[in-house]
């Protein structure tokens, strides 16, 4: 066992389809800073603190991130419900509530799961 653990800071989806997979993203919020590359590829970031979310474009459909999922905590997953129904992203399952947190399960673009994750409310 390591001490400390290992902290992840950076996840990177590969995609054919970049620029929808961009879009879709920041319908959830997240804002990014395009780079191109030397062989003329682009590249998205998204960067919340030290964390690093990137989207890179590939030309070969073989290259592309399958069968990911990835969780992002959310301040408030009801007002991101509210907006998702009004867009074109699917909704693999609808909110639901664990013992601390209420969650929703979506899917990208590229068919990889997302999970919206927030505390729930103290009443």
């Amino acid at each position: 066992m390591f001490d400390p653990p290992p902290k992840t800071n950076r996840i990177i989806l590969n995609s054919v389809n970049y620029q929808a997979q961009v879009e879709f993203y920041e319908e959830l919020g997240m804002l990014f800073n395009k780079t191109i590359l030397k062989n003329g590829l682009k590249t998205f970031t998204y960067i919340y603190d030290d964390f690093h979310f990137e989207i890179h474009e590939v030309k070969l459909g073989d290259s592309v991130t399958k069968n990911v999922e990835l969780r992002f905590f959310v301040d408030e997953i009801e007002g991101y419900l509210e907006g998702i129904r009004q867009l074109n992203i699917q909704i693999i399952k609808n909110l639901w509530n664990s013992e601390n947190h209420q969650h929703i399960l979506l899917k990208d673009i590229d068919g990889n799961l997302i999970e919206l994750m927030t505390k729930n409310k103290i009443t």
